[in-house]
């Protein structure tokens, strides 16, 4: 102990505690090894760096650390309070070339709650992710937000690490630069359901051939049976434990109805292709 008068205390205590190099250490509330090289990174960190995403919440708490996580991972975010003002602006930034890459809606919201304002942006053609945000974790909850035109879903509380991947996964540039994302095995929320397995894999071995009659309509010109392939398409994929391919189809659904460009819709046909491929793909084990 070392004391001086007006100053205070210092106590100090030296045990014998051996080796530490693989010992679990805390650092800053962050559990780690003893080796500097092996700190974690914050979840999420810079992973959303230059994207423009739009924030429909009307809690305050929520609204601030959501935006916490958001920033600190890169995101430029803009935010709304109620479901009127998320069509509005979401429209706004589209018209003016500016669209937002993800929408995070909350579903429970005044004036216009987030099942309404997701209904009214498909309606008017938007064709960009939408991700639910709600308090609800029931699946029935889940295929509500799917059946207004969501592209995903996030419970709450949130869960920082959860939000970014599902955020990330929606991304333009991931959705078609991402080479090792692309590669991954995309499994379906039923797979360890005997009793759906063999169901599962029938939808599995026809996607090829939807994917093929998708890009024939696509390469003829024929909107009208790309419309209706993809409306098929994204009615079936969610029940065979699918969800994101139900996505994917909605929003090329969306964008053929919106009468967008060929550009547009390759786009969004090549992210439809991507995932039906990660769906085919073989589980990796060990």
């Amino acid at each position: 102990m070392q004391s001086a008068p007006g100053q205070g205390s210092v106590f100090s205590l030296i045990m014998a505690v051996g080796r530490l190099s693989d010992t679990l250490m805390l650092v800053g509330q962050k559990e780690t090894t003893g080796r500097d090289d092996q700190v974690p990174q914050l979840a999420g960190e810079q992973r959303l760096t230059g994207s423009r995403i739009l924030l429909a919440e009307d809690g305050p708490d929520n609204q601030r650390l959501i935006a916490f996580f958001l920033r600190k991972a890169g995101a430029n975010l803009t935010i709304v309070g109620d479901g009127e003002a998320a069509v509005r602006t979401a429209l706004d930034a589209q018209d003016c070339d500016e669209p937002f890459d993800v929408i995070l809606m909350d579903m429970q919201m005044p004036i216009m709650d987030g099942y309404q304002a997701t209904t009214r942006l498909r309606q008017e053609g938007y064709a960009r992710p939408i991700i639910a945000l709600t308090a609800h974790a029931m699946a029935g909850d889940r295929r509500k937000c799917l059946d207004v035109g969501c592209d995903d879903y996030a419970t709450k509380p949130i869960d920082r690490s959860r939000l970014t991947d599902t955020i990330h996964s929606h991304m333009p540039q991931v959705r078609s630069t991402d080479d090792s994302h692309e590669h991954q095995p995309l499994v379906s929320e039923m797979a360890n359901d005997p009793d759906m397995s063999e169901l599962v894999q029938m939808f599995l071995d026809e996607l090829p051939d939807r994917m093929a009659a998708l890009q024939k309509a696509f390469t003829d010109g024929d909107v009208a049976a790309l419309i209706r392939l993809a409306h098929q398409l994204k009615g079936s994929a969610g029940g065979y434990g699918s969800p994101s391919i139900t996505g994917a189809a909605r929003v090329l659904e969306g964008a053929a109805k919106a009468n967008a460009d060929m550009a547009a819709l390759q786009d969004k046909l090549d992210g439809l292709a991507v995932l039906c491929r990660r769906a085919c793909a073989p589980a990796r084990t060990g």
